[in-house]
């Protein structure tokens, strides 16, 4: 996965995006770091592979397709490839929508700033009758935040990792999960039971 990062050619990502949206880390982080590699190296053909496979992806698909325009500040900056992002939704399971749409909503006014706004609510209203209530709250709480004028975005860090130490395996990738077990309830101590000796009597 490093290497076809590496290679740099925009025909990897549909391969890169099937394997960024696994739980497994190890696999998602290298194909993670090899999506950014490309988009680094040949933007525009990255961004019209994206824009081309964006409405046959299945949710964890997109959702790594809205990470690299986070990532990337600019990459996006017509708002095309996130409305090709929110195109055939209506075949998503309602739990992936409900998940993703609300991403989707908050990619838009990230990566765009007011002019992301009513896009967004384009695409909400479209999906709300779809939509768990939950996620329609946080939908519209997005796009109010957005109104009135959405935080300036965060500067993507860059990976600490270059291609010999993924391919050597000496990349860690960050495991959200594990994150949230360092807030979790520290398990009950193991207590020994008490053996009795030889001439004691049986407990």
């Amino acid at each position: 996965l490093a290497l076809l990062g590496e290679i740099g050619h925009a025909g990897a990502i549909p391969h890169l995006l099937e394997y960024a949206g696994l739980d497994n880390v190890d696999l998602s982080g290298a194909a993670g770091w090899a999506l950014d590699r490309i988009i680094d190296r040949n933007r525009e053909q990255a961004v019209r592979a994206m824009g081309e496979i964006a409405p046959g992806l299945d949710a964890n698909e997109r959702m790594a397709v809205l990470e690299r325009v986070l990532r990337h500040p600019g990459l996006d900056a017509s708002g095309e490839l996130l409305a090709r992002l929110s195109e055939n939704l209506d075949r998503m399971p309602i739990p992936d929508l409900g998940a993703f749409l609300p991403t989707l909503v908050g990619a838009m006014i990230a990566a765009r700033g007011r002019a992301g706004v009513e896009p967004a609510r384009a695409v909400m209203r479209r999906h709300s009758a779809r939509l768990p209530r939950k996620s329609r709250r946080e939908c519209e709480d997005l796009i109010e935040i957005g109104a009135s004028g959405p935080p300036p975005p965060l500067p993507a860090q860059p990976s600490p990792w270059t291609v010999y130490d993924i391919c050597a395996g000496k990349a860690v990738w960050a495991d959200e999960e594990e994150e949230e077990e360092d807030f979790a309830v520290p398990p009950e101590p193991v207590q020994r039971r008490h053996t009795p000796g030889r001439n004691d009597p049986c407990w």
